[in-house]
């Protein structure tokens, strides 16, 4: 390992074109338009693909374009462009606000979303000069050692960097190799194989299932889950609303229990936190009595309408007999074959771990991961289990383990929009999936796609049309590294071998992702579990390992972030170990309580870095269904921290003043819609780069010193 020093500034420590960046972020997050990485499988809190590009490049980036660029202006317009930020976005969203929700004859932007843009052959020239007359290097390493959904990892092989990516749980280290290793390797034809025995698979699992659904023209069931009334026995259909299409077709319930499609209303709903209400006699059903007959399994279920796809118009139809005909002959398949579906493993029996985000689905009654299905889903996705791996055992060769793993995920994305926990979205009219919260939580009115004839045809083809995107974007033989392990214990990486560490860590109490994606791991373990047994040997996912404050499994809060701050402060310092003596750690972290960024903060200074730089990007939608209502933070700040050289200096007098000067700066950069959340997250971020220049080198100075330096950080961000 070198141990001179190069004698370049990173661009990232004195320029990063923030707000360029957090439009374009918001460009990304467009519905329906989701980048095909985050296309391809649920994740949770993934970064936008331009901003980890972006993190990437301009912490390996000089800050002089001299050799290559004229002036300092025209050096950051190609930086821009080299990202894919082709025109001006700031002018282009100041015309969108101006228009005041008018529609305007042209889009504003002229250049499609950044993340779409392919570098040409002479930016990369140029970029890879500039790099390797910096650090004297021609290969450099740049290493996510908490790679999650793949999105740092993406945005540095798109520009020929050598990468690394790991992971500790097992779900993401699919989506690694499906989203950054497979593309790369086999290009776009691998895309006609997938094509080609996912439609053998869904021709193969609609033959053994469409006698148990009706019509070729149903878009979704709409079902409501029912209980028992306590004064007349008589079930009680539950649903917050009875929209069909908001604002336009509903429900109403007659005195006889019978449902009938109105215009221009619906029924007020029979259930809102928890406390229901019986239309037979009016009373109110208390929350412990819901929750109570819940738990006791005696929840039923009642379709109430059917959505029917014409032409691209969904309209509207009540249940006919001939769908409860369906339904009943479906659960009465799946009762004789659930004998043989449990011996053969084919059905996910494993109980549901009690946890923060799966105290909600046991809170009513589902203990077992199998219990999330309705009878007639279950048959679907354990009838297409059982046919997956008859497909498999016939795909040969490293191609056709590839395959395997594509229609692993689809099978992964019709469980997710095929369980108790979807429901009818009457606003867009579509089934929305499991997790469209970053949770469990339980749905009294949910929707069903029919199992035979759309749900593997839609799934397949997300996945295929996924993987067609990432194929056009990733180079061919980028050579990407997938570990699958601790990020404390990077075994297979050596000293100082690392040029830049760039990660996105879990944000203290944000997610839960070992619980969440539970729900896919043992759907996982189960298609995969001949081609890729070494990542599924466990029941479910580890969760002791996990770098997250999950209440559930301490005594208090006070132990669970203890472990937390144990966790990240060992990986901090294998990063430490890891990195080049010259490299750069750069992170990625929104967080709005003072709580985690103290956390957070220690756990990096104490590990021996400094924060050389801090960027607040406006980046996440206000319209994400995770954050609304919740007063979220929408800007991730992107922290810039090299190795503290020797032991720190005496914390000055005027440390204070310092930490309000640099939060003032940082609050005046975001723009005008930023929320006082934001200008607190922005604000920690800039204090932390005046703290780290005299961080206390062990003792207990240094956590007082944290709270006291983030509190002026706060107050100082507040107008």
């Amino acid at each position: 390992m070198r141990r001179h020093t190069l004698a370049f500034q990173p661009l990232v420590c004195e320029w990063f074109p923030a707000t360029e960046l957090g439009i374009e972020c918001h460009r990304e997050h467009s519905t329906g338009k989701h980048p095909p990485l985050h296309r391809l499988h649920v994740w949770w809190a993934r970064r936008p693909l331009v901003l980890s590009s972006a993190a990437v490049l301009a912490s390996l980036l000089p800050a002089d374009g001299r050799g290559e660029f004229s002036s300092t202006a025209a050096y950051h317009a190609w930086f821009l462009r080299l990202l894919g930020v082709a025109g001006d976005p700031v002018a282009a969203q100041a015309s969108l606000f101006a228009a005041e929700g008018r529609r305007l004859p042209a889009n504003p932007f002229s250049y499609p979303r950044a993340y779409t843009h392919l570098p040409t052959g002479e930016d990369l020239a140029v970029l890879h000069r500039l790099l390797a007359r910096s650090w004297q290097d021609q290969d450099l390493q740049v290493l996510d050692p908490m790679a999650g959904g793949g999105s740092i990892p993406f945005g540095a092989l798109r520009y020929g960097l050598g990468v690394s990516a790991n992971e500790l749980n097992p779900v993401a280290a699919v989506l690694l190799a499906a989203g950054l290793d497979y593309p790369g390797r086999f290009g776009p034809g691998l895309a006609e194989d997938i094509e080609h025995w996912g439609k053998i698979w869904c021709d193969a699992v609609r033959a053994q299932l469409e006698d148990f659904f009706v019509g070729d023209d149903v878009h979704a069931y709409l079902w409501a889950r029912t209980i028992a009334c306590p004064d007349t026995g008589r079930p009680v259909p539950l649903s917050p609303n009875w929209w069909l299409r908001r604002g336009e077709v509903g429900v109403c319930l007659d005195g006889e229990g019978r449902f009938r499609i109105v215009r221009n209303r619906a029924d007020p709903g029979t259930v809102c936190r928890g406390v229901s209400r019986s239309p037979w006699t009016g009373k109110t059903m208390e929350r412990q009595y819901v929750r109570t007959e819940a738990a006791a399994g005696r929840l039923g279920h009642r379709l109430w309408a059917v959505a029917c796809k014409r032409e691209g118009h969904v309209h509207f139809r009540l249940a006919a007999d001939t769908d409860l005909q369906a339904v009943r002959a479906a659960e009465e398949e799946f009762s004789r074959d659930r004998g043989r579906l449990e011996r053969e493993d084919l059905i996910p029996m494993e109980p549901i771990p009690p946890g923060a985000k799966t105290g909600e689905p046991i809170r009513y009654g589902i203990r077992r991961w199998d219990q999330l299905f309705a009878p007639r889903q279950a048959l679907v996705l354990c009838r297409a289990l059982e046919t997956l791996g008859r497909i498999n055992s016939r795909l040969e060769g490293e191609r056709g383990r590839a395959v395997a793993v594509y229609l692993a995920l689809a099978l992964d994305k019709a469980a997710g929009y095929n369980s108790l926990l979807c429901r009818w979205h009457a606003g867009r009219g579509v089934v929305a999936g499991t997790f469209d919260r970053h949770d469990f939580g339980f749905k009294w009115s949910y929707a069903e796609i029919d199992g035979a004839r759309k749900l593997l045809p839609w799934s397949v083809g997300q996945v295929v049309r996924a993987y067609r995107e990432l194929a056009g974007l990733l180079p061919r033989g980028n050579g990407v590294k997938l570990l699958h392990g601790d990020a404390a214990g990077l075994t297979q990486v050596p000293d100082g071998a690392v040029h830049l560490v760039c990660v996105d860590p879990p944000y203290y109490d944000n997610v839960m992702y070992a619980e969440l994606s539970d729900f896919f791991y043992v759907w996982l373990k189960r298609s995969l579990r001949h081609t890729h047994p070494d990542l599924f040997r466990g029941a479910l996912t580890e969760k002791g390992r996990e770098a997250v404050v999950n209440r559930s499994r301490w005594n208090s809060r006070a132990e669970a972030d203890a472990h937390y701050r144990r966790r990240m402060k060992d990986c901090f310092q294998e990063m430490r170990r890891v990195l080049h003596p010259d490299g750069l750690l750069t992170l990625m972290f929104a967080h709005k309580r003072p709580e985690a960024w103290e956390a957070l903060a220690w756990s990096v200074l104490d590990s021996g870095f400094r924060v050389r730089a801090a960027w607040p990007i406006h980046s996440e939608s206000p319209h994400s269904l995770h954050q609304a209502g919740k007063a979220a933070v929408s800007s991730t700040v992107l922290l810039v921290c090299s190795r503290r050289p020797g032991v720190s200096s005496r914390c000055p007098q005027d440390l204070g003043e310092r930490v309000r000067a640099a939060t003032r700066a940082a609050v005046a950069r975001l723009p005008e819609r930023a929320t006082a959340q934001d200008r607190e997250v922005a604000a920690y971020g800039c204090a932390l780069a005046v703290l780290s220049e005299h961080w206390p080198a062990g003792g207990s100075e240094g956590p007082p010193l944290l709270a006291a330096t983030l509190r002026l950080a706060r107050e100082a961000a507040t107008p």
